[in-house]
């Protein structure tokens, strides 16, 4: 039964031979990794037959009700479930018989459903009677080659963790007029509660990667990409966003230009590592209008736009903002207008936007929930 595509499956064979190779956590700490896999497999085989969001016990009742599926693999995967389940919900501490028989149950059924051979490396992991195959190293004829620079912290997580990620830039306007009606101090909030959403939930907390840049009297990188959970003091110590003075302008052509730099130089650092992305989200919101050049910005975003590389969210912030100024980033986009000092909904709907998209395959189209937060 090859439901599951050959490429998902040896995906994720890597993944959990990743999760067990890591020394450094716990069979406790393990077992909640499997989770994301568990939900991935389950999304991929019923994608065309439940509406998108459905959770993943209706996902596998499509699958298994009358199907013929073998009596043990519907068992133990309901059992990893509920185990994995009770552990995210703070009900039960996974032991390493936990964690084996989790592992199993998770590669026996994408053994079933895509016709995939089990790695030897995996299932000596719950069979004992499996060697783990040995490596034997050829003695080097030729010199040493120069041992490579150490990873970075960045570079390290994504070896550590393969997840697919969604990289997504919040470009936030700091000026002058930011002061009105406390925008700034609402803004604050709003990304406060996003960050720390993003952080909590199970599947975003592994995919989505954030880039804060402001702009007001000057542009400031406030947070570069990586790990959300690397990111905690950086994001504590760098926030709230302050204006500086009441006359300051709008430099929104720099911080975009910058934006895209920051976005390349992390795209490099994915496929350099073989890790897949998301098409990237750019979150452009101001209250005005730019007070520099945004020739050279627009046409950088407009032509990956166009080309499929780059979902932009333009959005107005108060009746003060250039609309028309505004939608020069985006050709397919048109700029929504914030309703009041909405920004709490509006984050609300970016992470769980974060979430639809990262529980999808990359290159695959989500429509995406309509906004509540706007004014058409």
């Amino acid at each position: 039964m090859n439901i599951l595509s050959e490429r998902t499956a040896t995906l994720n064979y890597g993944k959990i031979k990743n999760i067990h190779n890591d020394t450094n956590h716990s069979s406790r700490e393990k077992t909640p990794k499997l989770w994301p896999i568990l939900e991935e497999i389950f999304i991929e085989m019923t994608s065309n037959d439940v509406a998108f969001g459905t959770p993943i016990i209706g996902r596998m009742r499509i699958l298994f009700d009358g199907k013929g599926v073998p009596k043990e693999i519907v068992d133990n995967t309901h059992k990893t479930r509920m185990l994995c389940n009770a552990i995210r919900h703070k009900g039960h501490e996974a032991n390493e018989i936990d964690y084996v028989a989790s592992v199993e149950s998770i590669v026996k059924c994408m053994n079933y459903f895509s016709g995939v051979a089990i790695p030897l490396e995996i299932e000596c992991i719950y069979n004992s009677n499996i060697t783990p195959p040995i490596v034997i190293q050829q003695v080097p004829q030729q010199p040493k080659a120069k041992t490579p620079p150490p990873l970075t912290i960045r570079q390290k997580d994504l070896v550590d963790n393969p997840t697919p990620r969604l990289p997504v830039t919040l470009l936030l306007d700091t000026s002058g007029s930011m002061l009105t009606d406390n925008r700034i101090g609402e803004l604050n909030e709003g990304i406060r509660l996003f960050f720390h959403s993003v952080l909590e939930d199970e599947v975003t907390r592994y995919s989505v990667e954030l880039s804060i840049i402001s702009f007001g009297r000057i542009v400031t990188k406030v947070l570069d990409f990586a790990n959300i959970e690397r990111q905690v003091a950086d994001f504590q110590s760098s926030m709230p966003l302050t204006v500086k003075n009441v006359t300051d302008g709008t430099p929104m052509g720099e911080a975009v230009e910058l934006a895209i730099k920051l976005l390349n130089e992390r795209k490099a650092e994915y496929r350099t590592s073989g890790v897949e992305y998301y098409q990237p989200w750019l979150v452009l919101m101001t209250d005005g209008q730019p007070t520099d050049n945004i020739s050279n910005a627009a046409t950088l975003t407009s032509s990956l736009v166009e080309a499929g590389k780059l979902s932009l969210f333009p959005i107005a912030i108060g009746a003060g903002a250039n609309l028309i100024e505004l939608g020069k980033f985006s050709p397919k986009r048109a700029p929504l207008q914030l309703r009041g000092l909405n920004f709490r909904e509006f984050f609300e709907w970016l992470k769980e936007s974060a979430k639809s998209t990262s529980q999808s395959t990359p290159g695959q189209t989500i429509n995406l929930t309509p906004p509540g937060w706007a004014s058409i």
